[in-house]
């Protein structure tokens, strides 16, 4: 992995936002008739080890659902994907099987449809566990406006809902659609396609990714830039480097040796002082100085001082953080609302 692309990966690190996992209703009054009530907010879940096993919490951390899988990424539109033993299934909020394990792996559910594996080809199911794409292709990618990148006979390229190659599989590399466009690149250079293949922004860029909030940082030699959706160059700084992407108005920039975050004016709005960085979200961002994690907020001050070995961003009120190899969640004031185990 490249220098550029282990900071991306930090960058981007983040726990996907738990799904619905638990309606709630209001009680009815007594003498009340039993007509139907608007459902509260879904309650999010949050994945927990405990002896090697994972379960899910609350966000006050009570256990919702009992540790007794094998794995599990966490909640999507409801429902889990939740390893057992060497196959995998998914779970409802209850912690009941919606459809029940029998893949050899299995992804979270994204615009109402999972890619799953079955033998070494990979299809996509529904909310029910039927196949909506049988198993055809060696590997597959999430769905996101109505495609999803596969690949087939050492080729990327993008499938529609019902299976069928909207985008034809000529890519040597690609990342999922996002804000109707997708990187992708050929040979040396990445270019930038819509949902029908049509290619919007030429190629001409050496590294680049997904755009966020408008933007997307591309590498165009020698250095580092932010393009909109025209391919346009907005925002060209040759002091930066190592660009993140744009979450909440802000993104990470390398400047020298440490990392701050602009704005989307190009200003360095949170001063570079950190060793590594992830995305804002819920108001902070996670940051490390001296190999410690804690939490920056938009002003740039620390609202949760470095002292975690590993710092994920806020998702639901909660941030997942690790003491050594151990998992805990912490809510807005630093707090443990559960305990790193493992």
């Amino acid at each position: 992995m490249t220098r550029r692309r282990a900071f991306l990966v930090l960058s981007v690190l983040a726990l996907c936002a738990p799904g619905a996992c638990r309606e709630r209703t209001p009680a009815a009054t007594a003498g009340s008739p039993p007509a139907a009530v608007a459902a509260g907010p879904p309650a999010a879940l949050f994945p927990v080890l405990v002896k090697g096993k994972t379960g899910f919490i609350d966000q006050r951390g009570a256990v919702a659902i009992a540790p007794t899988f094998d794995e599990s990424p966490g909640f999507a539109e409801g429902l889990a994907p939740v390893r057992q033993g060497e196959r995998w299934g998914f779970i409802d909020h209850s912690g009941a099987w919606a459809i029940t394990a029998q893949f050899d792996f299995a992804s979270s559910f994204s615009e109402g449809l999972a890619a799953a594996e079955l033998g070494e080809s990979f299809g996509f199911i529904d909310r029910s566990g039927r196949w909506v794409v049988s198993p055809r292709f060696a590997a597959a990618g999430d769905f996101h406006d109505g495609r999803a990148r596969v690949l087939r006979s050492g080729h990327w390229g993008f499938a529609d809902a019902r299976g069928q190659l909207a985008v034809a599989a000529q890519f040597d590399e690609a990342y999922d659609f996002a804000e109707g466009l997708a990187a992708v690149r050929s040979g040396s250079l990445w270019s930038y396609v819509d949902i029908t293949g049509r290619v919007v922004i030429p190629a001409r860029f050496k590294e680049t990714y997904r755009f966020s909030e408008g933007l997307a940082w591309v590498f165009v030699d020698p250095q580092m830039a932010y393009i909109d959706r025209t391919g346009r160059i907005v925002i060209d700084h040759p002091e930066y480097f190592e660009e993140g992407i744009f979450s909440e108005g802000l993104a990470s920039v390398r400047v020298g040796g440490k990392i701050g975050f602009i704005d989307r004016t190009g200003r360095l709005v949170v001063p570079a002082r950190f060793d590594l960085t992830s995305i804002f979200r819920e108001g902070t961002a996670p940051v490390s100085v001296n190999g410690k994690w804690g939490f920056v907020g938009r002003d740039g001050g620390l609202v949760i001082p470095c002292r975690f070995d590993l710092a994920q961003p806020f998702s639901g009120g909660l941030a997942a953080v690790n003491v050594g190899r151990q998992l805990g969640y912490i809510d807005t004031r630093g707090t443990f609302v559960w305990k790193p185990q493992q």
